[in-house]
């Protein structure tokens, strides 16, 4: 993974809650005065297929500029 300047979320809880999370990232990119410069990712910071929706974590990363 190259590095990258990134605006990043992190978000506790089930995959549905990753749409709302996406618009508020980007929302907030663009309001910031940033462009994205390559397609966002997903960080499985805390994923387990037995573990509870609720506890999962996920980190999305979006490489911006200016």
């Amino acid at each position: 993974m190259a590095e990258a300047e990134v605006a990043y979320l992190t978000v506790k809880g089930p995959y549905t809650n990753l749409e709302d999370a996406y618009t508020q990232l980007y929302g907030w990119v663009f309001s910031n005065g940033f462009q994205p410069k390559d397609a966002a990712r997903e960080v499985y910071v805390k994923w387990g297929e037995e573990m509870p929706p609720e506890e999962q974590v996920t980190e999305i990363q979006v490489p911006v500029g200016r």
